[in-house]
C-alpha cells in the first residue's frame, strides 16, 4: 500500500499531469517510503513477514532489525556452532513488541543468543496492524519527502529530519 496518492502528492507539490507523467511520480512516491521506513526504522505499510538470521552477543536478549513486531513465528538458535539449530517454544520468549527486541525466559531451550555468526534463525511479522489506514502525520513526512526531492529546500530539509527523529522506533538505534 502507498504512503500517498498520486493525486495528493501533484496537489501538496503544485505539479501538473504535463510536468512529471504519473510513473515518475509514483516513484518518487516508492522512493520515499523507503527512505521514510529506513530513517525511522519501522514501517508504515501493512504486516510483513520475514525470516532472518542474526549474530547474538551471548545475552538473553536480541535485537531484531524491526520494531512493531506483530507476532514471533519461529525462532531457533544454533548454541554450539555445530549447523544444528533447536527450535526455541515463542512462549518461552518475552516479545517487546514495540522495541523489536526478544528476551529469552528461564525455561527457554536454549538461554543464549549464542555469539555465533549466523546462528539465530527469527520468523516474525511486523508492521501495522492493518495496511487500511496510514496515519495522516506520516502521509505528511512522506509528501514532504517527495517535495524536498523534486524542489530541495534545506527549511523543509531540517522540518523532515525533525518530524522523522519524533517518528523513530527508538532514539538510540536511528539511522
Amino acid at each position: 500500500m502507498d504512503y500517498v496518492t498520486e493525486e495528493e502528492i501533484r496537489s501538496y507539490c503544485g505539479i501538473a499531469s504535463q510536468e512529471y507523467p504519473s510513473e515518475f511520480v509514483m516513484a518518487l512516491a516508492s522512493m520515499s517510503m523507503d527512505e521514510l521506513d529506513h530513517r525511522t526504522g519501522r514501517t508504515w505499510r501493512g504486516p510483513t513477514s520475514v525470516t532472518e538470521y542474526y549474530t547474538g552477543d551471548g545475552s538473553d536478549t536480541l535485537f531484531l532489525n524491526h520494531v512493531d513486531i506483530i507476532q514471533l513465528e519461529s525462532l531457533s538458535i544454533d548454541d554450539d556452532n555445530d549447523g544444528n539449530y533447536t527450535n526455541v517454544s515463542v512462549d518461552k520468549v518475552k516479545v517487546y513488541n514495540d522495541e523489536g527486541i526478544l528476551v529469552l525466559r528461564n525455561n527457554a531451550e536454549v538461554n543464549i543468543f549464542t555469539r555465533y555468526d549466523n546462528s539465530i534463525l527469527v520468523t516474525y511479522t511486523y508492521g501495522l496492524a492493518s495496511s487500511s489506514t496510514i496515519p495522516n502525520d506520516i502521509k505528511l513526512l512522506c509528501l514532504k519527502i517527495i517535495a524536498n526531492m523534486i524542489h530541495p529546500n534545506d527549511m523543509l530539509s531540517k522540518d523532515i529530519d525533525r518530524d522523522i527523529k519524533s517518528h523513530g522506533a527508538l532514539g538510540s538505534r536511528l539511522i
